[in-house]
C-alpha cells in the first residue's frame, strides 16, 4: 500500500453517489435486493427499508478507499516490459534504472461489496461493480533489485462506472487525478519475473 491519498473515492466524488427513488424501484425487482428488504420490513418496518437504501450510497463511500498508485502498481508489476529489469546479468544488484512509461491505459475492475446484518444475523451481500480506465503520460519508475521503488507521476485522467445489479448509480469521464509528484515504495514492489 503506498501513502497516497488518491482513492477511488476521490475519482466519483463518492459522497455524491445517490441511488433515487427511481432506481431504488428498479433495484427491488432483483431477487437479492428484494429478500434483503422483505428481512428489513419484517424485522423493523418499510421506513427502515427506505433508510437502508438511501445510506447505501454513502456506505459505498468506505468501500472506495482503494488507492489510485496501487492499482497502477498492481497492473505495471505483472508486465512483461518490466519483468526484464529482473535480469541480475544486465542489472546487477544494488544498481538503480530509471524506467520512464510510454503513454498507456490501465483498465481495472473492483466488486466492493456491502454486507447486511441484522442483530447479528446476516441477510444479505450487495455487491457493486466499479470499472475505471486511467490513461496515463509521463510517468517515470525507479527500479532496483526486481523491485518498483518510487514513481515519478504524470498526468492522470480517469473514465468509469459503479454499478449496482446491472444499474449504472455513479459515472465519471476524463476526470484528471491529482497524484503527488514522486511515490516512494519503501523496500519496493516486487516485479513478476
Amino acid at each position: 500500500m503506498t501513502n497516497s491519498e488518491a482513492t477511488l473515492q476521490e475519482v466519483f466524488a463518492a459522497d455524491e453517489i445517490e441511488i433515487n427513488e427511481a432506481d431504488r424501484e428498479r433495484l427491488e425487482q432483483d431477487q437479492d435486493i428484494l429478500s434483503i428488504k422483505q428481512d428489513i420490513i419484517e424485522d423493523f418496518s418499510r421506513k427502515h427499508w427506505q433508510s437502508a437504501v438511501s445510506e447505501l450510497g454513502a456506505t459505498l463511500v468506505g468501500c472506495l478507499d482503494i488507492g489510485i498508485p496501487d492499482i497502477l502498481i498492481n497492473a505495471w508489476k505483472k508486465t512483461n516490459e518490466l519483468s526484464r529489469y529482473c535480469d541480475t546479468q544486465q542489472y546487477p544488484p544494488g544498481e538503480s534504472v530509471l524506467v520512464p512509461l510510454a503513454a498507456h491505459v490501465i483498465e481495472s475492475e473492483h466488486h466492493p461489496y456491502i454486507e447486511i446484518f441484522i442483530k447479528d444475523r446476516r441477510i444479505g451481500k450487495i455487491e457493486f461493480t466499479a470499472r475505471l480506465e486511467f490513461k496515463l503520460q509521463g510517468f517515470l519508475l525507479r527500479v532496483q533489485d526486481c523491485k518498483i521503488k518510487s514513481i515519478t507521476t504524470g498526468t492522470c485522467q480517469a473514465n468509469g462506472s459503479i454499478q449496482l445489479k446491472g444499474l449504472k448509480i455513479a459515472e465519471v469521464e476524463s476526470k484528471e487525478i491529482a497524484l503527488p509528484g514522486r511515490i516512494n515504495l519503501g523496500e519496493g514492489i516486487l516485479i513478476a519475473a
